[in-house]
């Protein structure tokens, strides 16, 4: 095992698409130890004939969809389309540090596993908050499962991706729903989620509150429901039994007590307050559990409504 194949899907993003090129121009590892493969899912920008030109250093190769089909299929062509036995799967948006395919290739070489690289968002002091809420949660807390499989910068061994059954292009590419749904078909093949903090990808644009909770709001209304109604353990995953009516003799106090306070917490006007003061003070500080109450709420008010109504 020993040779990578970087599969970046992409749409009309040309500009930052260079800097992600250009980024694994200027990897440590040898360019005769990896190619890229860019899918370009339809993009009217330009993307495809600058591609078509590239005169680099790296083994770029180019697919290319002639309408925009999504990002599960893009990545999907990709996979097939690899050559090495080994998958980085990056954004387009991302710039790769110097040594993040040596990283991976290293850890691909020491064990065997799923492995999440590290995403440094790009600084903006009115979402200093936020950014470090993002930097601080999920694998960056030891969390290891699938539901940390973002797409934004990862690697697995080809096979295990094929036998996975690849994305599912029929989930909607939004929000990652389905980075989470594939992470949770690889979990099925008893594969372990490894946090890889020296593979380093920066952002090429900041992460506003504004877009996560909508992201948020979305993902609840369109797309969590294909998960459930897929994969039934996506309730439990995502707490949405926390919105069942209360059952207080048939059921633990301590679950019922959860209940009560999410019953609480989806009032409007405690929402309102909430986001007012997250918003207010995001250039500052702002507790965890603020935010993770603010995308609850924005997840799964979908539910919430449909329930009182």
């Amino acid at each position: 095992m020993g040779y990578i194949s970087v599969i970046i899907p992409t749409y009309n993003r040309l500009p930052v698409l260079k800097e992600t090129i250009g980024s694994l121009e200027r990897q440590t590892l040898s360019p005769d130890r990896f190619d890229v493969i860019v899918v370009d899912d339809g993009s009217s920008d330009g993307t495809y004939e600058w591609l078509s030109e590239y005169g680099g250093k790296l083994n770029l190769s180019c697919i290319r969809h002639r309408l925009n089909r999504g990002t599960a299929t893009t990545r999907n062509d990709g996979i097939r389309a690899a050559k090495g036995d080994i998958i980085v799967l990056i954004d387009d948006d991302m710039k790769a540090n110097r040594d993040l395919l040596s990283t991976y290739l290293a850890a691909h070489q020491r064990e065997d596993g799923i492995f999440i690289g590290n995403v440094i968002y790009e600084k903006n002091p009115g979402e200093r908050a936020l950014l470090r809420y993002l930097s601080t949660r999920g694998v960056h807390k030891g969390k290891r499962d699938f539901t940390c499989f973002i797409t934004q910068n990862v690697s697995l061994k080809r096979k295990d991706a094929i036998d996975a059954g690849l994305f599912d292009d029929s989930i909607p590419g939004f929000f990652q729903g389905e980075d989470i749904e594939f992470g949770y078909k690889l979990s099925l093949l008893g594969k372990r989620f490894i946090y890889v903090r020296d593979s380093v990808a920066f952002h090429s644009h900041t992460v506003s509150l504004q877009k996560v909770l909508l992201d948020a709001e979305r993902f609840g209304r369109q797309l969590l429901p294909l998960l459930v109604d897929k994969h039934p353990l996506f309730r439990k995953i995502f707490r949405l039994y926390l919105l069942d009516p209360v059952y207080i003799l048939r059921e633990p106090l301590s679950l019922s007590l959860q209940k009560l306070v999410v019953r609480f917490s989806m009032n409007r006007c405690v929402y309102n307050v909430t986001s007012k003061i997250a918003i207010l003070s995001n250039s500052f500080f702002v507790p965890s559990v603020l935010f993770d109450y603010l995308i609850f709420y924005n997840r799964t008010k979908w539910i919430s409504q449909r329930q009182s109504s």
